[in-house]
């Protein structure tokens, strides 16, 4: 269930037991690394929704990660309508996280045009990264 109170009522949450709290989502709560400090503890949210439009970059995402996963808590890797540039950025980061549940990154399917080509490819439902190719994976026509 994601962000199923407003932001700074993150301690509502208590109230329910763990078993239902372990199905809650972070998501507009978690804008940066300090924010998941408060709830590592009491856990009001056993998932983390991470954007990297959101959370400020990769870097950011990356520490948000290693710090779910030290504490237990799964991942859910989101985006807004954005480039596949970001989307692949974050589904590298996506894949880098052992502690990846949940992947819904097609922001990128809701634009009419992008600057770039590849990065990923979605085969039968699921994304994945081109291990063939340099870089990110990404191809420009242009070039």
């Amino acid at each position: 269930i994601e962000q199923p109170f407003k932001v700074g009522r993150e301690s509502d949450l208590l109230g329910y037991p763990e078993n239902i709290r372990r199905t809650f989502c972070a998501d507009e709560s978690l804008k940066s690394t300090q924010s998941v400090f408060p709830w590592l503890i009491e856990k009001p949210f056993g998932i983390f929704n991470i954007k990297l439009m959101k959370c400020g970059g990769i870097l950011n995402a990356m520490d948000i990660g290693r710090i779910a996963e030290l504490a237990g808590i799964s991942l859910f890797w989101g985006c807004n309508d954005e480039s596949c540039i970001s989307i692949t950025a974050a589904l590298h980061a996506a894949f880098a996280n052992k502690n990846t549940k949940y992947i819904d990154l097609d922001g990128s399917f809701d634009l009419g045009e992008d600057f770039v080509k590849g990065g990923f490819y979605v085969k039968e439902g699921k994304m994945g990264i081109y291990k063939d190719r340099f870089g990110l994976g990404f191809i420009n026509d242009e070039l």
